[in-house]
């Protein structure tokens, strides 16, 4: 009952849920694809509970291709050409609408502050990859692990406060870097290489939203000291009620056995 105290806590939770789902699938997916008691209705809610973190594992995928093919591109161009928009295109409105869709219905169900659903889409944003990595290993694993803090090194610093999103900033600047590549090798001039940019650039979305995380995460919580307020006089507590053993004593020997 007690929510994440911080965005890494927050991090290790989805991660955790994403691979429990996973282990559920693998373990038990005839019951759910196949013959068992389950209802349709059943069945239609469990798969598609799944697909929004099926959607961040092939973010992850579309991001990590991207780098190794802009990569293959800058350094072997005769065996590497740069996608055509038509393909480009696809994967980019698929980013878009992710983006832009998930506020529009988390304000239509949630009926909340348009200032809250930006905060919530944030946060969801930047779970992507916690929740691809709980997908891929919750696959792969055959049995859970105790999440547990890395005894092989201690950030210090300014490394400490990025710690937690370590993975999300490595895949950051390499989107960053592969983006800038483009640009210094084809110019802005180029139709296809800055389509191929803004790709990139929509596939970092998730790991910006994961440094902002950690940021409002770290910036300590405002107190209204007129709710934290101690009264320096407490109300004096009422008094005992009077004693009920006896009387119940004297019902239980009258009681049949």
């Amino acid at each position: 009952g007690l929510t994440p105290a911080d965005f890494a806590a927050f991090k290790s939770q989805r991660f955790r849920w994403a691979f429990g789902a996973m282990q559920i699938l693998k373990h038990h997916g005839r019951s759910l694809l196949g013959k068992s008691r389950l209802s349709t209705g059943q069945r239609y809610h469990f798969l598609t509970g799944w697909f929004p973190w099926f959607g961040d594992a092939m973010q992850f995928v579309f991001a990590v291709m991207s780098i190794a093919w802009t990569i293959g591109m800058l350094t072997l161009p005769k065996h590497f050409s740069l996608p055509v928009w038509v393909l480009t295109a696809p994967v980019l409105g698929f980013l878009i609408c992710k983006t832009l869709l998930g506020p529009i219905l988390y304000r239509r169900t949630m009926h909340c502050s348009w200032a809250d659903v930006a905060g919530a889409s944030i946060a969801s944003l930047g779970l992507s990859h916690a929740i691809a990595r709980g997908v891929f290993l919750g696959l792969l694993k055959k049995r859970g692990e105790f999440a547990r803090t890395p005894k092989g090194w201690r950030a210090k610093g300014a490394l400490e406060a990025i710690a937690p999103i370590r993975e999300e900033m490595t895949m950051l600047l390499l989107l960053g870097s592969a983006g800038a590549a483009m640009i210094a090798m084809r110019g802005f001039a180029d139709r296809d290489a800055m389509l191929w940019t803004l790709m990139l650039a929509a596939q970092a979305l998730p790991y910006i939203a994961a440094l902002l995380c950690q940021i409002f995460s770290m910036i300590p919580e405002r107190r209204d000291e007129a709710t934290v307020a101690v009264d320096p006089m407490p109300a004096p507590l009422p008094a005992p009620a009077p004693a009920i053993e006896p009387a119940l004593a004297k019902v239980a020997d009258k009681a049949p056995a």
